[in-house]
Parts: C-alpha cells; structure tokens; sequence
C-alpha cells in the first residue's frame, strides 16, 4: 500500500493532476540529476522512489528497442 502513493503521485503529475506545490515538485523530481535525486528521496521516499523506477523501466524499454 505504501508503494501507492509514489504510483499516484507519478500518474497524477504524467496526466497533470497535481497543482501547486506537488506540481512543482513533480517537475524538480523528473529534472533531478542522481545526486539530488538522493536528495529529494530523504525527504519524499515515496513520490522519489516511485520517480526512480518510472524512469529507469522506460531506460530499459528504450535500450530493449534500439
């Protein structure tokens, strides 16, 4: 159940559901570099986590393609 919350907050920010704040992090998030990515993962695990795996399974997807 704990892994929902990050999944939401991915989903909410792909279809621009989030506003304000959560947008804005959403945007910080995905623009992150690895280092400030550990960063933002101390203060929001689960929305960070969540950004993390999204990117690295669709890495993988394009690398499986090319």
């Amino acid at each position: 159940m704990k892994d929902l919350k990050g999944k939401m907050f991915v989903y909410n920010y792909q279809y621009r559901s989030l506003g304000g704040f959560d947008q804005t992090l959403g945007d910080l998030m995905f623009k992150a570099d690895s280092q400030n990515q550990k960063k933002l993962l101390k203060g929001f695990p689960e929305e960070m986590q969540a950004v993390m795996d999204y990117q690295s399974y669709y890495a993988l997807k394009r690398e499986a393609t090319s």
